[in-house]
């Protein structure tokens, strides 16, 4: 682990992960590797991302409660 469960270490890290992620999946959609539209992957994007955060909340309240 990182750090403590939102630590400023694995707020960084993770940031640092969705923005190269991010940067990723444009220049694959710019070099035609994606056929999808912007609105697409910005979705697929918000949900990838709401997606952890859940997960995150779910391991927090896991180490809380056990």
């Amino acid at each position: 682990m990182l750090d403590a469960p939102g630590g400023n270490a694995e707020v960084e890290m993770m940031t640092h992960f969705y923005i190269i992620a991010a940067a990723g999946v444009v220049e694959s959609w710019l070099t035609g590797e994606i056929d999808k539209t912007p609105q697409e992957l910005i979705a697929f994007m918000d949900q990838a991302i709401c997606d952890h955060m859940r997960g995150t909340q779910l391991r927090i309240q896991e180490m809380n409660n056990g």
